[in-house]
C-alpha cells in the first residue's frame, strides 16, 4: 500500500515521532482523546478518522517493518565465518520471535514486505547493469579511433548480441 504523502503516518514521520508514538500505543493503549493530546503536545493535529487509519491499518505495518529489522540486524552481527544457510536459520528464528504476538494477517504483510525489499535490490542491480552497459556504449560511440564498424561489434558486445 503506497502511503500517502499528507497521512499522519508519514507526518509521523517527518518529525521522527513515528517509533515514539507506536511505542505510546503499544504501551498505553489510550483512547482516541489521549492519542490527540499526545499529538497535540508535539505541535500534530489529527482527525479521529486519521487515528483511526493510523493504529488500525499503520501500526501493523510499523509493527512489520520492525520485525523485518530485527531480523535483518540480527544476521548482520554475526561473525563473518558463518555460512549463509546458518544466517538465513538464524533470521527464521528472529522473526518467528518478532512474528509470535501479530496476526497472520499482519505475518503475510511482512512476507509481502520482505519479498518487495528483495525484488528492489534485484531491480537495482538490473539497473546499475544497465547503466553500466550504456556507459560502455557511450564511450564506444564517441571513440574516434574507430571505424564505424568495430564501433557496431563493440556496441554488440557489450550488450550480448551475435
Amino acid at each position: 500500500m503506497k502511503i500517502r504523502s499528507d497521512s499522519l503516518f508519514a507526518e509521523l514521520g517527518r518529525a521522527n515521532l513515528r517509533d515514539d508514538f507506536f511505542a505510546f500505543f503499544a504501551a498505553s493503549s489510550p483512547s482516541y482523546a489521549e492519542m490527540t493530546d499526545w499529538l497535540k503536545g508535539r505541535g500534530i493535529k489529527a482527525s479521529l478518522a486519521a487515528l483511526h487509519n493510523l493504529v488500525t491499518f499503520h501500526y501493523t505495518q510499523w509493527q512489520t517493518q520492525k520485525a523485518i529489522g530485527a531480523a535483518d540486524a540480527e544476521a548482520l552481527s554475526l561473525p563473518d565465518n558463518v555460512d549463509q544457510v546458518t544466517r538465513d536459520y538464524i533470521k527464521g528464528l528472529r522473526l518467528n520471535l518478532a512474528m509470535r504476538d501479530i496476526t497472520v494477517e499482519q505475518a503475510l504483510t511482512l512476507i509481502r514486505l520482505d519479498q518487495d525489499k528483495e525484488k528492489n535490490n534485484i531491480a537495482s542491480r538490473k539497473l546499475a547493469l544497465l547503466e553500466a552497459r550504456e556507459e560502455k556504449a557511450r564511450a564506444t560511440v564517441s571513440d574516434t579511433t574507430l571505424t564505424p564498424e568495430e564501433q557496431t561489434a563493440r556496441i554488440r558486445e557489450i550488450f550480448g548480441l551475435k
